[in-house]
């Protein structure tokens, strides 16, 4: 199995080229989402939807 750079870097240029513009246009766009909801600055959330820093239980 390899990595997601391995992969990358095994890609011509050009195709490299578009899949990192691609890329920064997602991420753009899920800042924007996250800013028009006031989520900017919130964290990304955990598979199990709670903070990774907080000690209580799933069903606080």
């Amino acid at each position: 199995m390899s990595t997601l750079t391995e992969r990358l870097e095994q890609l011509p240029a050009e195709r490299r080229r578009r899949v990192e513009e691609r890329a920064r246009a997602l991420i753009a766009e899920e800042m924007s989402r996250r800013d028009s909801m006031g989520l900017a600055n919130s964290p990304a959330p955990t598979p199990h939807g709670r903070d990774e820093g907080s000690d209580s239980g799933p069903l606080s």
